[in-house]
Parts: structure tokens; sequence; C-alpha cells
């Protein structure tokens, strides 16, 4: 029985769970399964704890300092709690790690007791999720990017405040900090300095400026966004540059913008003008039936 066990354990080398959804999922049980994981799995290389279940808490190591050490460990998901637990992970306990996704609640700005100097020089793919909006960017998420020396794919996704600039060349000294893959369905708050490109997974989209918005970048929304399903536009801005308003002979060349998979369009905050852009433009086209909200 025990060299059965011996041989079982060793020759798992792959585990995901998912769905989890145990209200009494709590941050300690759930940590202890993760610990538990690396004592009877030796030879573990990939292990991915899904970010997406709805467990009610994340993984935690304040009040639990497990043992936990993997030679064998290449790949790694998982849902944490703070910031430090990431840190936690990128300590030298899994010095054979290739790539990290972290989905954290919350990144706040506190001390840490946990080194975020050490040179992670594995690492070649690292992926950080967080819902909530940081003040901690260039204290904790610079320093840790600074580490990832042969880094070749990152993924970032979070909101910075009290900073005027997100992520830029400055940064890195070598490299253009930016999103290999945007994978997720939501995009918000796109303004006019949105640089355009092709996001397939997006499907619900948010709009905010405090100058208008012209055909021009209704038109660069629609090429990047191909698959997108609700458009909310914040707005109250009229338009400058209306169609109507331009000599026709302008317009003859203009392109048609298509949303051929939009069901659903806010224009509860925009300005009246941007119901003119959808529904009166014959420059726009809405090939299905929308769910249309405004205050006209």
């Amino acid at each position: 029985e025990s060299f059965f066990g011996f041989t079982f354990t060793n020759q798992i080398l792959s585990i995901v769970i998912n769905g989890i959804t145990d209200k009494k999922c709590i941050s300690m049980r759930y940590t202890l399964l993760f610990t538990q994981i690396f004592s009877l799995f030796n030879n573990l290389k990939y292990l991915n704890l899904d970010p997406s279940a709805r467990c009610s808490s994340n993984l935690s190591f304040d009040n639990l300092s497990p043992t936990v050490v993997s030679s064998t460990l290449l790949e790694l998901h998982v849902a944490l709690d703070k910031f430090n637990d990431c840190l936690y992970l990128l300590d030298g306990r899994f010095n054979q790690l290739q790539t990290l996704c972290v989905s954290i609640f919350m990144i706040p700005l506190s001390h840490t007791t946990i080194s975020n100097k050490e040179k992670i020089s594995n690492l070649r793919c690292f992926s950080l999720h967080c819902n909530t909006k940081t003040k901690a960017y260039d204290e904790l998420i610079v320093l840790l990017l600074q580490r990832m020396s042969n880094l070749e794919k990152l993924d970032l996704y979070f909101t910075v405040v009290n900073k005027p600039m997100f992520v830029d060349e400055t940064d890195r000294a070598e490299c253009l900090i930016y999103s290999y893959s945007y994978r997720l369905k939501d995009y918000d708050q796109i303004s006019n300095n949105f640089s355009a490109g092709i996001f397939e997974c997006v499907r619900n989209i948010t709009l905010f400026d405090k100058h208008p918005f012209e055909h021009e970048f209704f038109l660069r929304l629609s090429q990047s966004f191909p698959f997108m399903k609700s458009l909310s536009v914040m707005n109250d801005k009229p338009q400058k540059n209306k169609l109507h308003s331009r000599p026709k002979k302008n317009n003859q060349d203009l392109p048609i913008i298509k949303y051929p998979h939009l069901v659903k369009l806010d224009l509860t905050d925009a300005h009246d003008d941007y119901i003119e852009q959808f529904l009166v433009d014959w420059q726009t086209s809405l090939s299905n039936i929308v769910r249309l909200r405004s205050t006209m």
C-alpha cells in the first residue's frame, strides 16, 4: 500500500481544482489545501487553484506559515488575499517556477517583512490581476517587476490612484511594459487616449472622457473590440465634428462603423449627440436588436 501510494503521488504532475463553491472555504482551510498538495505530490509541475472559483476567501499566509517548498513546480495559478502573499510565493521556495498567474484581492500600501529585492531569474511569464485600486505601484509592484530579470510575457490589470501615468518605458530600462494578451471580458473607462489594438476577449466596455468622442474614435473602437456586446458611454460633451455638419463629399469615403455583436447600449450619462451617433447616423450599423438605455 505504501509503495502504491508513493508511486501514485510521484506520478501526478498536474493538478487543477476549480468550481469551489463551499461558503465555508475560509482562508486558513484554503491555505491548508495548498500546503497539503505539496506535501503529497513531490513531482508536481503544474498547479491551478482556479482564481475565478467562487470561494469566499483567497490564499493568505498571515496566520499560517507553512513550510512549502518545491523544486519541480513550473507553473502556478492561484488567487491571493494580499500582495504580501505574492511575495511569499516568490521568496525562493519555488525556485524553478517559470509561470505565475495571480489574482490578488488587494494591494495595500503597507510595510512588508518579506524581501522584495532578490532576483527571480527563472520566471518567464507573470500575470497579476487586481480589481481594487492601489497606491502602491511604485513602492511594491515596480520593485517586484524589476526583480524579474528574464521576463518574456507580462499581463497586468489593476488601477493605480494618485499617479498620473500607469505603466511606461521609464519603469524598465530595456523594454516597454504592456499586457501581451488582454484576456478579461471587461474594459472600463476607455478615453480618447486609447491607442487601439485587437481585444478579442472583451465583451463589455465603458467609455469616459471630459472631451467629446468623435466619429473616428468610434471607428477605432469597433475595430479594436470586434466581439463587443455591451457598451456604456459616459460623456456629457457635445461632438464638435458631427457628420451631418460636414460637407457631404467629405463623408462619402468614410467607412461604416459596424457593431455586429452589440446587444446592450447605455447612453444614460451621454450627450444627445451620441444617441444620434448610434441611432441616426447612416455611417453606423447595428446588426442586432439592441437594448437601449438613455434619458432622451
